[in-house]
This record gives C-alpha cells, sequence and structure tokens, in this order.
C-alpha cells in the first residue's frame, strides 16, 4: 500500500499523468522512426537513426524527469543543470545503440535492441 500512498499523497497527479502522456507519444514516434531506420540504407538510414536517438532519448528523459518534478517529498530539492544535460547525453546514446542493433539485418537483432533499449 505504500506505492499507492506514495503516488497519490506525495505527487502531483497531473505532472504524473503528463510524464505517461509524454512515454506514450514518444513510444510511438521512436517506434515509427525505428521503421524509418529498416527501411532506409546509407546517409537516410543515418539521418533517420540520429532523429530516433534523439526522439527516443528525449522521450525518456523527458518522461522521467517529469515524473521527478512531480514528486514533493516535503523537501526542499535541486537539480545539478551538467549532471542534467549529461543524463540527456546517455539517453540518446543508448537509445542510438538500441536502434542501431535493431535495425542491423541479422537473426535476433531486433531482440537484442530491444534488451538494450530495455
Amino acid at each position: 500500500m505504500r506505492v499507492l500512498t506514495c503516488l497519490t499523497d506525495e505527487h502531483h497527479l497531473g505532472l504524473v499523468a503528463l510524464a505517461a502522456l509524454i512515454c506514450l507519444l514518444g513510444s510511438f514516434v521512436t517506434t515509427g522512426l525505428l521503421r524509418r531506420i529498416r527501411e532506409n540504407g546509407g546517409l537516410s538510414r543515418l539521418s533517420w537513426l540520429f532523429l530516433g536517438a534523439v526522439a527516443g532519448g528525449a522521450t525518456i528523459w523527458c518522461t522521467h524527469f517529469v515524473a521527478m518534478i512531480a514528486y514533493r517529498p516535503g523537501v526542499e530539492t535541486a537539480y545539478e543543470p551538467m549532471l542534467t544535460g549529461v543524463s540527456l547525453a546517455v539517453a540518446i546514446l543508448g537509445v542510438g545503440l538500441a536502434l542501431a542493433t535493431a535495425s542491423m539485418r541479422r537473426r535476433f537483432a531486433v531482440e537484442a535492441g530491444g534488451a538494450l533499449f530495455g
């Protein structure tokens, strides 16, 4: 029950809903971009891969950041701008690696990309 009371008592539910919406919409966009990556080759593929990495990484980062802002622990909190930016870069690089792996024309590439993404 602690999880339920933490969610209802210590979170701004509107921001939690916004985080869920960002996650849902970003997932649809990233999935569509993976399809584009798999359909194209050469420089076009790299362009779609870049867009997919940015879209997927930004989705992960924004979902998490909005959910963190929704949390009201009862004490003042602050975020370090440099580490916040680094966390965005890590998300983008991780998604880029996952999408590149998932778009390979090899057996179990999609599964391996999904495991990396997760």
